[in-house]
């Protein structure tokens, strides 16, 4: 039946869920785009419209996971919610927090009290296809949804209204739309916004040379490295029982958590899902470091055997160098020449180590 919800319980929370997910996604990917209806009748009329790229999150309220799991997505979302003012208060509300978080979203533009599974068996798939392209930009839609919640003939209300709407161009707008949007906010409201734009837009370059700068330490190269070993052991579970046969452990404590639940998970299966790895992950942090990880724009997305490989070599050059120059700093302190020779003849045996290693001649695993 359409309207009973199931109960929450330990194993099904309905905010850290998003129904169809998990089959949406590679269509998505496929049609650059999510869309994000209210309940399971909307995602089954656009399956039987043969469009495969719907989800829910079975209400109108989104929860911070669920925006989460949307986000990771990394596709524009088409908000398609119901026409009435449930659904318009939900458009608003999600449209809020993607606009917080900088994600690509547009509005179906719909002016009737019906959902898209009424769409479809009114109207069949080309009257649904029809209707979901029909979209609007947020702006767009904040321009006739704030007048629901703003009087324009009070001036606190039309200063707030002009605000909030300024606040979505400069976030959402590229320079040409800009232009049009300020145009336009000016004529409703009286307020004119274009100055505070083009402020940003000419540095002042004189001011800018005697500023300080400040950069980022960068990464080690064993930080890069211990980073790319993640991103190995998260697409073969080969790599990650070569790495903890050979190495172990990272030195890197975010790395260190991190692996703890990928081996946790190779456990029981052959191949590492995502969504499944984040479910079990409870520091934040680490969900955090993952997240980073997963959507860097440089990262390799599939195995690569030679990557893998270079990766483990640096490593283990690195430990190697620690523990040579851990033995360097004691010879410095140590009075006693036999003690000494004991260490300088545990420095060559590492070094001679180091030079197999960097050489190459080192037995490879070619089997992943």
């Amino acid at each position: 039946p359409k309207y009973i919800n199931s109960p929450q319980t330990k194993l099904y929370e309905k905010g850290h869920v998003i129904f169809n997910y998990h089959r949406a996604k590679t269509f998505a990917h496929k049609a650059h785009r999510v869309i994000l209806v209210e309940g399971a009748m909307d995602v089954l009329a656009f399956e039987k419209a043969d469009i495969h790229e719907s989800i829910a999150c079975l209400g109108t309220a989104c929860t911070t996971e669920q925006l989460e799991l949307i986000q990771r997505l990394r596709v524009p979302v088409t908000i398609c919610y119901d026409g009435d003012s449930a659904g318009q208060n939900a458009t608003y509300k999600f449209g809020k927090k993607a606009l917080a978080q900088n994600m690509e979203i547009v509005v179906v533009q719909n002016h009737t009290n019906k959902d898209p599974d009424e769409i479809f068996d009114q109207g069949g798939k080309a009257e649904l296809s029809a209707f979901v392209s029909r979209t609007i930009s947020f702006i767009d839609f904040l321009f006739d949804y704030l007048l629901t919640k703003y009087n324009l003939d009070n001036y606190e209300d039309r200063k707030a209204y002009a605000q909030e709407i300024f606040e979505a161009i400069e976030k959402m707008a590229n320079s040409f739309e800009k232009e049009t949007y300020l145009a336009q906010l000016k004529q409703k409201t009286g307020f004119d916004f274009h100055t505070m734009v083009k402020q940003p837009v000419q540095p002042k370059r004189k001011k800018q040379r005697s500023m300080p700068i400040h950069l980022t330490q960068p990464m080690s190269g064993r930080d890069i490295a211990e980073r790319a070993i993640v991103n190995c052991i998260l697409l073969s579970k080969s790599a990650c029982q070569r790495f903890r046969d050979e190495i172990g452990f990272f030195k890197d404590p975010k790395c260190q958590k991190l692996s703890l639940y990928i081996y946790d998970v190779y456990r029981t299966y052959d191949r590492l899902d995502m969504d499944q790895l984040m479910a079990q992950i409870t520091d934040e942090e680490i969900r955090s470091f993952l997240m980073q990880i997963w959507n860097d724009p440089y990262r390799k997305t599939a195995f690569d055997q030679a990557y893998f490989n270079d990766s483990m070599k640096k490593i283990k050059l690195c430990t190697l160098q620690e523990r040579i120059d851990a033995i360097n700093a004691k010879i410095k302190t140590v009075a006693d020449p036999i003690e000494k020779a004991k260490l300088s003849v545990d420095k060559q045996r590492l070094l001679h180590e180091q030079g197999r290693i960097s050489y190459g001649n080192e037995k490879q695993n070619e089997s992943i």
